[in-house]
């Protein structure tokens, strides 16, 4: 699988967001490869799109699509700059990866000290999580060098929120710990309406 992941402001999240949509009608009929993606707008506007194809090639024919091209000479003129575009073919699922049903999702970007490590702790826990955290859908990260682009899916928001308020297992909340402590410049982005396809 090959990702392309989008990242950058608009200056009216509301006009992305349709936009964003509207991709589906324009230039998803004879997507070549295309096989999901998922986005969203926080609240103060920085966008976020994941959009994975079955390989680097299918990812550069649909680009090279007409359609492609003029839809995105609409969508580009929303952002406050040029966005960032970063691909990887090294991605990790867990808990049964994306989920089309998530009402909420949320992005934790950092930097990993211990890639391995952190792995087995996310085999370690991921069971016992989800069965804890039933708002839990199943996530996504993907790899760039030592930096981490990880995905989670919630059933909503609300029941995300409440359940970061639910006490772990002693086990489980130590692991969480140790994870978050191999993580430097953790940034979150909260997407409360993702599109996802």
């Amino acid at each position: 699988m090959f990702v392309q992941i989008i990242e950058g402001k608009v200056r009216e999240p509301a006009s992305f967001v349709d936009m964003e949509r509207s991709w589906d009608a324009t230039c998803r009929p004879g997507a070549v490869g295309f096989l999901g993606s998922t986005g969203g707008v926080t609240a103060d506007g920085t966008t976020f799109i994941a959009a994975r194809f079955r390989s680097a090639e299918d990812a550069a024919a649909n680009a090279a699509r007409p359609e492609q091209s003029v839809w995105w000479s609409e969508v580009s003129p929303l952002f406050v700059e040029p966005p960032s575009f970063r691909e990887t073919t090294d991605v990790t699922e867990w808990g049964g990866g994306g989920s089309d049903d998530a009402g909420f999702v949320q992005v934790l970007k950092g930097r990993v000290a211990d890639r391995a490590r952190l792995e087995e702790i996310y085999d370690a826990t991921v069971e016992t999580m989800q069965r804890v955290r039933r708002d839990i859908l199943g996530g996504v990260v993907h790899w760039f060098d030592d930096e981490s682009v990880e995905v989670v899916y919630f059933s909503s928001e609300e029941a995300a929120r409440a359940g970061e308020q639910l006490e772990m297992p002693p086990e489980l909340a130590a692991l969480g710990e140790e994870m978050m402590a191999m993580m430097q410049g953790v940034e979150y982005l909260d997407l409360p309406a993702p599109t996802l396809r």
